[in-house]
């Protein structure tokens, strides 16, 4: 199974740095999408996320796959674990996790902190997971969006959704949908796109 990935994120824009970081990557036989997403009042959320994306990824390494929920547990904890340990150093690292791991038959497993929005889309449909933490489902692909597009007043980009999707290149759709959404009122917005190739 092929698939076409695409991410983005932009900084507030009263904002010194950007609180998120996301990851994108192909790891035994699955693809990972990992967001993190800084609490936008902590001066060192950005050092959290990227620490938590880097952990996340030092665990995932050593194990032979991250298919189980054992296996996802344990880069999870050692995200966490690393975000614990610089707290005291750096104030106010504070950061969500969110991570999806794609397997080859198109179901996701998903861990989330109810922080980020998930939505599977399959036959032209769209479908929220956000809540279905451990939850396999199957589908055509999926987006994952950070917190601040649900802060945004219109939330009209699930409207912008399906001709996005269509997009030969999400990479356009991505960069085009966060400068739609972008503004002085906006936190950081972080979106992260996969399809299974046509």
């Amino acid at each position: 199974m092929q698939w076409v990935t695409a991410g983005c994120s932009r900084k507030a824009t009263f904002k010194p740095k950007n609180g998120d970081a996301f990851l994108i990557v192909q790891l035994n036989g699955c693809f990972l999408l990992l967001l993190a997403q800084g609490q936008n009042s902590a001066p060192c959320d950005w050092k959290a996320s990227e620490i938590a994306i880097k952990a996340f990824m030092q665990t995932a390494e050593t194990l032979p796959s991250i298919e189980t929920e054992e296996q996802l547990d344990a880069c999870i904890t050692a995200a966490a674990k690393s975000v614990a340990e610089i707290h005291g150093i750096c104030e106010g690292a504070a950061t969500q996790l969110t991570c999806v791991v794609v397997q080859q038959n198109r179901s996701f497993r998903i861990y989330n902190e109810e922080k980020n929005t998930i939505f599977c889309f399959s036959e032209g449909a769209l479908t929220e997971l956000t809540t279905d933490t451990g939850f396999l489902k199957q589908g055509e692909g999926l987006l994952l969006l950070n917190e601040g597009f649900l802060n945004h007043p219109s939330r009209s980009f699930l409207s912008d959704f399906p001709e996005w999707c269509s997009l030969e290149d999400p990479n356009v759709g991505n960069t085009a949908l966060l400068e739609k959404y972008i503004s002085e009122e906006t936190d950081d917005l972080t979106t992260i796109f996969i399809k299974a190739k046509s």
